[in-house]
């Protein structure tokens, strides 16, 4: 279903490596998992050194669309890899919810789109368009990830949409997601968003990619990137990962994408 390469079609790229990474690599604690204030994080030195080295591989090719997630680490390696493409003035990228996390822990979750859009827009030195998300979620952006959070029981639900909605208002939207993460934590909720949501996310969006491109899709000049994350590049590649019984107990035909990483993906 993928291959480390730029043959395919489409191409996946994981963003470049954040100061949460570099911090979870280094001391493999947990306890960095319930902190707010890594919640939409910014890529580090390295993950930006990682997003401009990308830049080698991806001048050299012909670009039909360009996918985001609208987290700011993807937005940030998104403009890294495309500032300096010699078309970068026709590349307009499409900011689209469906291929942001799977949403689990802070880090996971966008602390203020209203503030995202404010950085990377059309104005900005790489063209960013969000108008899909302005249509499917209104007023309601900045808490589009409300509805994937589909392992909380009604009253639960209820409860945190309240929460979200007054930390909107007042932004304190980390503080907001800490506590949604503590609570998971403290209430023994396996995930936040569900495998089977994530996993019918991922086959939304390469639906939505069969049905957009069918015009060109066995145009392999051309290519279509998606920018994403780690989590949803291993549930758009594996068939099985349905059945993982525990959530680092991944199957062996999931992608480990490494950052700035392209991934071909068999849609």
């Amino acid at each position: 279903m993928f291959e480390k390469n730029l043959n395919g079609k489409f191409l996946f790229v994981r963003h470049g490596l954040t100061e949460f990474n570099k911090i979870q690599n280094e001391t493999h604690s947990e306890s960095i998992e319930f902190i707010g204030e890594y919640s939409d994080a910014v890529l580090s030195q390295e993950g930006i050194a990682q997003a401009i080295n990308a830049q080698k591989f991806i001048n050299n090719i012909k670009i039909e669309k360009v996918y985001c997630s609208p987290l700011k680490r993807a937005l940030e390696t998104c403009l890294k890899i495309f500032e300096s493409h010699p078309n970068k003035d026709n590349i307009i990228i499409e900011v689209f919810p469906l291929v942001t996390e799977f949403l689990n822990i802070c880090y996971d979750f966008p602390n203020s789109i209203e503030e995202n859009k404010k950085i990377y827009n059309m104005n900005s030195k790489v063209k960013f368009n969000w108008k899909s998300f302005e249509e499917i979620f209104g007023e309601k952006q900045n808490l589009f990830f409300l509805s994937y959070l589909d392992n909380l029981n009604e009253e639960e639900y209820n409860k945190f949409y309240k929460i979200f909605e007054e930390a909107n208002k007042n932004k304190t939207m980390d503080k907001a997601i800490e506590e949604l993460v503590k609570y998971k934590k403290e209430n023994n909720i396996s995930t936040l968003e569900s495998y089977k949501h994530i996993f019918n996310r991922t086959q939304e969006f390469k639906k939505y990619l069969k049905e957009k491109h069918i015009g060109s899709i066995d145009d392999l000049s051309q290519k279509i990137i998606i920018v994403t994350h780690g989590g949803f590049i291993k549930f758009s590649t594996s068939k099985s990962v349905l059945n993982q019984k525990a959530f680092n107990d991944w199957p062996k035909d999931c992608c480990f994408a490494d950052n700035c990483e392209f991934i071909s993906v068999n849609i």
